[in-house]
């Protein structure tokens, strides 16, 4: 019999990070999925380019949130006040 023992490798942990919108009052809050992202740099590019969207459009950005890999909390945008 053939003992081998065949390597795991583990994926990378991923960042999850979530974008709330708002478009001037508090009735107007809403808020992406949670995307999985592989760095902190990827978030904050995430970031700025939903900002760009979303006041295209007439929404702000109302939180940006990353959880990294060891699941400690990161705050990416400081949120734009209602109108």
């Amino acid at each position: 019999m053939n003992d081998t023992v065949e390597e795991v490798k583990e994926e990378p942990k991923k960042w999850r990070m979530t974008i709330g919108i708002h478009k001037g009052t508090l009735m107007s809050r809403d808020r992406e999925r949670p995307k999985e992202k592989d760095s902190l740099e990827e978030c904050l590019a995430e970031v700025a380019q939903a900002e760009k969207w979303y006041n295209s459009i007439g929404y702000y950005i109302w939180f940006a949130n990353a959880i990294d890999p060891d699941g400690k909390n990161h705050a990416l945008h400081p949120g734009t006040p209602y109108v």
